[in-house]
């Protein structure tokens, strides 16, 4: 195993394990929140409002409403991976098999689109048009909101993984081997699962993390426009909407305005973002080196 490789699968345990046992090690319960304090400073009593940076009781400060940033990360850990990493399983699991059934078929998606109103629509605006009455205070069971979310972001840039397996497909079985076995009376099960099937898995998953960088970036965009993995909870007055999870990519988004006044607020999730990005980089890089040396080691 390479390096690359071995990196990758260390930081995507260290995320497992934190989206099973983060709302445990949080250390302060779910919906607390710190409006005023009062905090003994060398015998003087001083009092604390929110937001605040970084202090012992507060290692990663507070956000202006006063909730303890490190127990929202923690929390929201788990659908901050379990979202980007699950959405990027099943569309890749998707595009595998609308590809191999559509390159079976004799033929790939077309390469020029023909003309559709929704061609020159962004395709984070429709998956924020769709998650919008989702999310925003939504009363859906978090396992069905999580399916649901996943579902919508899967098939979100799924024609291009679709066309691209679909091409691929398409080549194997126009190969001389997979010519003389269906001349050999093979049917297109037989074809699909033993000559064209082996050639794709590595194809799939290398696409794994490459679509969890994909995930990612869409999940960011998401939360510019405050649609957040996990819901949405908004007040009317005042008029405020914020993370219902603590989910990592949709804090960076929601705190990208605190750069310079309040860096810790940016920071935190900016560096939960960097680990998925390590991981997801690193799990492409890793593997595409491993198949890399399979096929010369092959040769």
């Amino acid at each position: 195993m390479n390096r690359r490789l071995a990196a990758g699968l260390a930081l995507a345990a260290a995320l497992a394990a934190l989206a099973v046992f983060g709302g445990a090690l949080a250390p302060y319960p779910a919906g607390h929140l710190e409006a005023f304090r009062v905090e003994l400073v060398d015998g003087v009593e001083t009092p604390r409002y929110p937001p605040e940076g970084p202090t012992r009781a507060h290692p990663l400060g507070t956000d202006p409403d006063g909730y303890d940033l490190l127990s929202e990360m923690l929390r929201g850990a788990r659908w901050t991976a379990g979202v980007v990493f699950a959405t990027a399983l099943l569309r890749a699991a998707a595009g595998l098999a609308l590809g191999m059934l559509i390159g079976a078929a004799g033929g790939t998606l077309p390469s020029r689109r023909g003309f559709s109103p929704f061609a020159a629509i962004p395709g984070f605006a429709l998956a924020a048009f769709t998650l919008f009455p989702l999310t925003i205070n939504s009363t859906l069971p978090p396992l069905v909101l999580f399916a649901a979310q996943v579902a919508v972001l899967a098939a979100v840039e799924l024609p291009a993984l679709v066309a691209s397996f679909a091409t691929r497909t398409a080549w194997i079985l126009g190969r001389p081997f997979a010519e003389a076995a269906r001349s050999s009376g093979a049917g297109r099960a037989w074809l699909l699962g033993k000559h064209a099937l082996p050639f794709l898995v590595p194809q799939f998953l290398e696409a794994v993390p490459a679509q969890a960088l994909s995930v990612a970036s869409l999940a960011g965009k998401l939360g510019v426009v405050l649609i957040f993995l996990g819901g949405t909870v908004m007040t009317t007055d005042p008029r405020l909407l914020r993370s219902a999870s603590g989910e990592w990519i949709g804090l960076l988004a929601y705190y990208r305005n605190n750069v310079w006044g309040r860096p810790w607020l940016f920071l935190a999730p900016f560096a939960g973002w960097v680990i998925v990005y390590a991981c997801a980089s690193l799990l492409a890089s890793g593997l595409r080196k491993a198949f890399a040396d399979a096929r010369r080691f092959a040769d």
